[in-house]
């Protein structure tokens, strides 16, 4: 394990600091916190994906049913090539959104120019990191998967989490 300052804006921030402790490593995978429950395959396809070139990886999914209104849910766009064009908590249209999946691949020549720059007004307001990397010109490449995890965004997903885990609910 390696323990990191508590002041950290992101959990990139965060990854940044850790790896300075491993000068070797060239390629890193974040997990967030909130997906205790993503399949090792996309993990892998996360990392193959940087593995194949791309400076910046994440995951989405179809949007859930009753997701699109809900900010918890962090929704995003692709371009054509399949880079994100933008990333939202709220939307008025259906368009072609799509749910992200807290999980970064990131080349470590990437994770040093975001940790290089200061956080966005978007970032802040928002509490989105990934606006910090497109915001500086810094592609991120989306990987589709075809279905969402069950993440913890709320209290009532934490609750359900330790239902499906330990059987009970929480007091």
């Amino acid at each position: 394990a390696v323990f990191t300052q508590p002041t950290h804006l992101s959990g990139s921030d965060r990854v940044a600091e850790a790896i300075e402790h491993f000068p070797r490593v060239q390629t890193v995978i974040n997990v967030q916190g909130d997906e205790p429950e993503i399949e090792p395959d996309a993990i892998d396809a996360i990392a193959q994906t940087i593995l194949n070139g791309a400076e910046v990886a994440t995951l989405a999914a179809p949007l859930p049913e009753g997701s699109l209104e809900d900010p918890a849910a962090v929704k995003l766009e692709t371009d054509n090539q399949g880079n994100a064009l933008q990333f939202v908590r709220r939307v008025n249209t259906q368009a072609n959104w799509q749910l992200h999946i807290g999980i970064y691949g990131y080349s470590v020549h990437a994770l040093k120019a975001f940790t290089s720059s200061s956080p966005t007004e978007a970032e802040k307001d928002f509490h989105l990191e990934q606006l910090r990397f497109l915001e500086n010109g810094v592609p991120i490449r989306v990987v589709s998967w075809p279905r969402a995890f069950l993440g913890i965004d709320t209290r009532s997903d934490y609750d359900a989490f330790l239902t499906r885990y330990i059987g009970t609910s929480p007091p």
